[in-house]
């Protein structure tokens, strides 16, 4: 769906992994402060760690994102030629290739915490750094076509997820100094300049879903018009009148 709803899926996907990452840092720098380290629990007594539910979630949301862009009605359907050979839906398929890279950065948030003796620490903000990489990479070749606001908007959304690209990267590279202490070792101030950047490029998408729209309507509105004009022309009432 490379129009409206192709536009306010990964919007909403943003703003709320953005809302979700400002409660999380801030509660976890607040734990860091005054130095508790309990365990999280998801129901009751049965233990379990946010990174884990976030990739579950991360991945159940990619998944629907996937299913929509290629097997929605309208969509390739899976395929990607048509039958005349060529190449089918291109912006479906690019947004599904972001959608991929997303679910590969959920799994790694499930795989750095259930593995995190075997791994490197920083494992997950790579893979979301290179999610947000992709990501920007997509878009920047998304732009032929298109209007002069929608390109502009388009351009907007890759400098705010380059960005947060490159502290994703930063983070990992501070998280995999073990020596550091713990309120260095989760580099705040960059997970605070990421989560800005992600709600600001889910607002992005939302504008482009907006303009979508708008544009939409005003397509239908014009065609109603041209509709209503040659089945009752004012020239022929006018002389009726008369």
């Amino acid at each position: 769906m490379g129009s409206y709803g192709g536009h306010v899926l990964p919007g909403s996907f943003f703003i709320f992994f953005g809302v979700w990452y400002v409660i999380k840092y801030s509660w976890s720098f607040l734990r860091v402060r005054t130095n508790r380290n309990e365990p999280s629990r998801c129901f009751g007594k049965i233990p379990c760690h946010g990174i884990v539910v976030e990739g579950v979630v991360k991945i159940f949301f990619i998944s629907v994102g996937m299913l929509v862009e290629l097997f929605y009605p309208g969509a390739p359907g899976g395929r990607l030629h048509n039958d005349a050979g060529n190449f089918t839906h291109p912006m479906n398929w690019q947004h599904a290739t972001m959608y991929f890279f997303f679910g590969i950065s959920g799994l790694a948030d499930i795989v750095s915490h259930t593995a995190r003796h075997v791994i490197p620490a920083g494992i997950d903000r790579l893979f979301g750094g290179l999610a947000l990489f992709v990501e920007g990479y997509l878009f920047f070749f998304h732009l032929h076509g298109r209007s002069n606001i929608d390109t502009r908007i388009h351009i907007l959304l890759v400098l705010t997820v380059w960005p947060s690209a490159l502290f994703a990267f930063i983070e990992c590279l501070v998280m995999s100094k073990r020596e550091n202490p713990p309120h260095l070792r989760d580099a705040p101030y960059n997970s605070a300049y990421r989560t800005r950047n992600m709600v600001l490029a889910g607002l992005s998408c939302l504008l482009i879903s907006v303009i979508y729209c708008y544009s939409i309507l005003c397509c239908n509105l014009l065609s109603i018009v041209s509709t209503l004009s040659t089945e009752f022309p004012l020239t022929q009432s006018h002389e009726s009148a008369i």
